[in-house]
């Protein structure tokens, strides 16, 4: 969501769509997490109660199979929103930055020259182009969406790893604390070497390395 909603205010730069859009995502990336996560459990999990407002199961449930996984997906809900939501507005700025830089590059004025229509512009010539330059910087952002898990967790009573982490730092249970560490610096290292794996691959498929 975030690329595409970038993508768009940078087709739209300087005009009411960009300027909107562009404030409301800055606003986003300025809230912190913590403060995103109560704001969602006061509106969707008190003022509309449409989903539960702690935990990963309901208390004392006793419920198997498909329906287990439908709960916990419920429970689950509210604290994906709570990192997605910041997470897309870096996305989006990232995005709207890029494709800025690049639409007055010769392959898009080359693409314009040819009548290519407005559709195949955005999403064959520009989105893999401005997608390169975002998943380069998803290595930072998964370590920062794992760093804000924790805020997230507390939150929501949710028991996640960093949840579990506090818990072992607060009871000096160091063996557990080194564990969930090289858990946490093991899934990080993972999605650097996903991100970089990716940027390498769509590179070769463009011919040329994201700017």
């Amino acid at each position: 969501m975030g690329t595409l909603l970038g993508m768009e205010a940078a087709f739209a730069q300087g005009g009411w769509i960009d300027r909107a859009l562009t404030a409301a995502m800055l606003a986003m990336e300025s809230v912190p997490t913590f403060a995103v996560a109560m704001g969602l459990v006061l509106l969707f999990a008190y003022g509309l109660p449409w989903f539960p407002a702690a935990g990963a199961m309901a208390p004392f449930s006793s419920a198997t199979g498909l329906a287990a996984w439908s709960e916990r997906a419920h429970h689950l809900a509210l604290p994906v929103a709570a990192l997605a939501l910041p997470a897309s507005a870096g996305i989006f700025l990232v995005s709207r930055a890029a494709a800025v830089a690049m639409l007055p590059r010769l392959f898009m004025d080359t693409a314009r020259a040819k009548g290519v229509g407005r559709f195949a512009l955005r999403y064959r010539h520009l989105a893999p182009n401005v997608l390169a330059v975002v998943v380069a910087r998803l290595g930072g952002l998964s370590a920062r969406i794992v760093s804000n898990g924790i805020f997230v967790e507390i939150v929501f009573a949710y028991p996640g790893i960093n949840l579990l982490l506090t818990d072992a730092i607060a009871k000096h249970d160091y063996p557990l604390v080194r564990g969930a560490l090289l858990a946490i610096g093991l899934l990080l290292f993972a999605l650097n070497l996903a991100a970089d794996l990716l940027v390498a691959r769509m590179a070769q498929r463009a011919g040329r390395l994201p700017s």
